[in-house]
Order: C-alpha cells, then sequence, then structure tokens
C-alpha cells in the first residue's frame, strides 16, 4: 500500500508526474479514437469496439470525433506546456523533488 501512495504523490504531487499523467491520458485517447479509424474498421477492429462500448457511429457524426479527438489532445499538450514553462522560467514550482 505504500507503494502505491507513493506513486500515487508522484504521479499527481510532482511536475515530471504531472507530465507522465498528461502523456498517458494523450496515448490512451489516441488508442480509444485510432481504433474507430477507417483501416481498423477494414480489420473489423472497429467493429468489435463500437459493439463492446455500445456506441452509435453515424457517418454525418465523424468530423465531430476528430475535432473532439484534436481537441483532447491539444488540451493535454498545452497543459504540460504551460506547466514546464512556468516551471523551468518562472522558477517557483520544483522541478523535481
Amino acid at each position: 500500500m505504500r507503494a502505491a501512495t507513493s506513486r500515487f504523490h508522484y504521479l499527481f504531487g510532482s511536475t515530471n508526474g504531472l507530465v507522465l499523467v498528461a502523456i498517458g491520458l494523450i496515448a490512451l485517447v489516441t488508442v480509444f479514437f485510432g481504433m474507430l479509424s477507417g483501416p481498423m474498421a477494414e480489420f473489423g477492429i472497429s467493429d468489435v469496439v463500437v459493439r463492446v462500448t455500445g456506441m452509435v457511429l453515424v457517418e454525418a457524426e465523424r468530423e465531430g470525433r476528430i475535432i473532439m479527438l484534436y481537441h483532447a489532445i491539444a488540451t493535454a499538450v498545452m497543459v504540460a506546456f504551460i506547466m514546464l514553462t512556468w516551471c523551468f522560467f518562472m522558477g517557483r514550482i520544483p522541478v523535481m523533488k
């Protein structure tokens, strides 16, 4: 239990940990939406993902899914960039513990 607590504090209490969390969230969102892409549909993977998650994919909403993917990635990247910029240039938050 102590190892889980220290890992939690590292991931959410340090700058490096928060950047790792942001990168992990970007990876998860990209993998999930990547399973719905055209090449995966040829292999039948997107059908399985749609069936398991219970999604209803309408072709007219395709652009919305692409924009949602872009904004999810862009938000996490900008948060990490702003946090690292603040740490390095302002020096008010310790970069490493």
